[in-house]
């Protein structure tokens, strides 16, 4: 799979005993190891790297709830930003997890469309208070 001009193999790892993403630029002397192909049920192979590029790659992560359904999210938001978590398929709601810097998630959740609830992260919650005081004028929270 491409993404971002990037290459990736999608494989299972016998060392972890479950599906992972690889970037073909860094694999190294590609050789045997006498293990045996199994066969697997397969998983999405782009949302598995889209997964990895939007969450997996951060320390931080963050699960934030936006009051529109599915369909709008994934309008604005690109599956390399964030992923949307699996809800009814009449929901009003929607929540995704997605990482980065704190400071960067709050920026970008700051420049969408309409309003958002920080679910997990302490340190995304804190950077969002900080950049809605900035904004307003006000002195930072202590």
């Amino acid at each position: 799979m491409s993404l971002r001009n990037r290459w990736y193999l999608v494989a299972f790892d016998l060392d972890r005993d479950d599906w992972r993403t690889f970037r073909v630029d860094r694999i190294d002397g590609p050789g045997p190891t006498g293990a045996r192909s199994v066969p697997r049920d397969a998983p999405d192979a782009a949302a598995l790297v889209a997964e990895g590029v939007a969450v997996r790659a951060y320390d931080t992560q963050a699960r934030v709830r936006f009051p529109v359904p599915p369909a709008v999210v994934a309008d604005e938001i690109a599956p390399t930003i964030a992923v949307i978590e699996p809800g009814p398929p009449d929901a009003t709601s929607t929540v995704v997890v997605m990482g980065g810097d704190a400071d960067w998630i709050a920026r970008y959740l700051a420049g969408l469309p309409f309003p958002f609830e920080v679910l997990d992260s302490d340190d995304v919650r804190r950077e969002v208070a900080l950049l809605a005081h900035r904004l307003l004028g006000n002195p930072p929270p202590p």
